[in-house]
């Protein structure tokens, strides 16, 4: 396993309990396909950092916590392709508006 323990154990719980909120708003078997692995490598990629305000997490990743570009309330879907990083400040900040709010990714860590 590429990731230390508590990571993994970290992220496991944090993508257990958004399976469990897509389950209590419906969203199909098929849409729900996120796994702790998954949850990780997007970490990996964008160098663990929000991916809104950009500032690194490194040291406290329990403040990280998944955002769904397209909420799931609208529609989204709880799979890797739909999740990016976001500090708690900035995910609280986005809500789920009828404006939709476009992370400011960084291409050469994706």
């Amino acid at each position: 396993m590429p990731y230390n323990r508590r990571d993994y154990g970290w992220a496991y719980n944090t993508v257990k309990l958004q399976k469990a909120r897509a389950v209590r708003l419906g969203l199909r078997l098929a849409q729900n396909t996120l796994t702790a692995r998954q949850w990780l490598d997007c970490l990996i990629a964008q160098g663990w950092r929000c991916a809104y305000c950009g500032k690194p997490h490194e040291e406290h990743v329990e403040e990280l916590t998944i955002d769904h570009v397209l909420p799931l309330k609208r529609g989204g879907a709880n799979t890797s392709e739909n999740i990016v990083p976001a500090c708690r400040a900035c995910n609280r900040a986005k809500g789920t508006g009828d404006t939709p709010v476009r992370p400011n990714f960084q291409t050469d860590r994706i």
